[in-house]
């Protein structure tokens, strides 16, 4: 192999690993309940999230429901708004 096939694999190699590192994990920001983790995590598997990743998720949303039953309980929970995701704009090329 010349350099430039062993560069051009090492890239591929690269770039393959990060994008699967940067997947989207799904995380209510409304009323949690059991369905809805299930179905969140549900839709983890389905999307291909590694096992151990569904499992961190997991213990997240736990935690999160059990806070919320603590509030709720205490009766100092208040839903929260979703907020719109922020939008990316692009420069702009024109700088005169």
């Amino acid at each position: 192999m010349n350099k430039k096939s062993i560069f051009l694999s090492i890239c591929l190699v690269s770039v393959l690993s990060i994008k699967a590192q940067i997947r989207p994990i799904e995380y209510p920001s409304g009323y949690l309940s059991e369905e809805k983790i299930s179905q969140i995590l549900e839709n983890s598997k389905k999307s291909g999230t590694k096992g151990w990743e569904v499992q961190k998720q997991n213990e997240f949303l736990h935690r999160q429901l059990k806070k919320q039953n603590e509030a709720i309980a205490n009766g100092t929970w208040q839903q929260k708004a979703v907020m719109p995701p922020p939008q990316v704009m692009s420069g702009c090329v024109n700088s005169g």
